[in-house]
């Protein structure tokens, strides 16, 4: 007989409503329905500048609280979801606090900013048996799934090697934005915010995925080579240049970077045995056999859509009491390759590095910075 509790709507508590949460707001009123749940409550510590919001939200019957705690010391009955969209230094602290109220949690990703805060939350999930998703959005994208059961299959053969490159633009507007952004540590808590553990992390753990041995995990990386630059005056990197070896032995090439004049679009390059297959974000992904001929193509959807199906996804997961595409297990392959990353190598200064002038300002980007690295996938796609 099915369990009542679960037939009912999920109540979701949303932490956070500005910043990257209010997207997350955004596409969460635009599933409730459809997925049978409700916006119960939210954490609003700034309601004076989100005034409009909070009248439209308290409309569709959610209560309002100033802090997280005093939001779960009053969750209703049933199996209560917690959104946690907030900066990666309190991920840790908000996703214990809501285990240990009863709550299931999608947390935004990186899962935490340490090792240790990672399997701290693992264990709380475990000893109060409620379940941990990740916010990587892509991983929840059937296309996805469909490209890893082609690799399973043989198709292309055993993976060599993954590339991954993109610029993502950055001004000195995003680095002051908060309290976090460039820094390794906020509140004495872990962040090392970098290209490869906030805006590029989604690409690097699915590079981690479609490694692994099997698709209910992620590949372990064992070994980091490589540089890490900084052009921009922040704490931590701003351009990767490195490769990471899996324990399968599958290279994994990062060349990603923020100080780049040019935006290019993030692609993902797969070598194997007996052909590739060539992603780029938001666009298409395609498998060739090693002669060129085209196997397969996948229509890549845009952020919008996959975090709107990773939302109704967790909440189905739920509401039924089964894992998601994205457990905290799997993420803690990517906490896991950050930390590989800022033990094994030094940051060194970008323009020394590859012998450029000072600029004409310490923010000034670097005009084809990834042809400057040797981006072979960009200049190729």
């Amino acid at each position: 007989m099915n369990d009542p509790e679960n037939l009912a709507s999920v109540p979701i508590h949303l932490i956070g409503i500005s910043g990257y949460a209010r997207a997350v707001l955004r596409s969460l009123l635009a599933v409730l329905n459809s997925c049978d749940a409700r916006l119960a409550s939210a954490t609003v510590i700034n309601r004076e500048d989100e005034e409009e919001t909070c009248r439209k939200l308290e409309g569709l019957g959610c209560r309002l609280y100033p802090t997280y705690a005093s939001m779960l010391a009053e969750l209703p009955p049933g199996n209560n979801l917690c959104i946690i969209p907030t900066s990666i230094h309190q991920h840790a602290p908000m996703t214990i606090s809501a285990l240990e109220a009863g709550c299931d949690v999608l947390v935004e990703k990186p899962l935490t900013g340490s090792v240790d805060e990672a399997q701290a939350i693992m264990r709380a999930a475990e000893s109060s048996g409620r379940l941990v998703s990740v916010g990587f959005q892509d991983i929840y994208a059937p296309q996805v799934h469909e490209i890893r059961a082609a690799i399973d299959a043989g198709v292309i053969g055993k993976i060599r090697t993954i590339t991954i490159e993109g610029s993502w633009p950055r001004t000195s507007s995003y680095y002051q934005r908060n309290r976090w952004a460039g820094r390794t540590h906020c509140d004495g808590r872990p962040v090392f915010d970098s290209p490869l553990n906030n805006a590029f992390a989604h690409f690097l753990n699915l590079a981690l995925f479609f490694a692994a041995d099997s698709p209910e995990d992620s590949a372990s990386v064992r070994s980091v080579s490589g540089r890490l630059l900084r052009f921009f005056p922040i704490e931590t990197f701003d351009t990767a240049d490195i490769e990471m070896t899996t324990s399968g032995g599958v290279a994994i090439n990062c060349l990603l970077t923020h100080a780049g004049a040019e935006n290019v679009n993030p692609v993902i390059q797969i070598e194997a045995e007996r052909g590739c297959l060539h992603w780029r974000q938001e666009d298409s992904a395609v498998l060739y056999d090693d002669s060129g001929a085209k196997l397969a193509t996948w229509r890549l959807d845009p952020e919008e859509i996959n975090r709107e199906r990773m939302l109704a996804s967790v909440i189905e997961c739920t509401r039924e009491r089964r894992r998601s595409a994205c457990p905290a297990k799997r993420a803690l392959r990517h906490v896991e390759a950050i930390h590989q990353v800022s033990t094994s190598l030094e940051i060194e200064p970008g323009r020394a590095a590859l012998g450029l002038d000072a600029g004409n300002h310490p923010w000034e980007p670097i005009p084809e910075l990834l042809a400057r690295l040797g981006a072979p996938v960009s200049r190729s796609a």
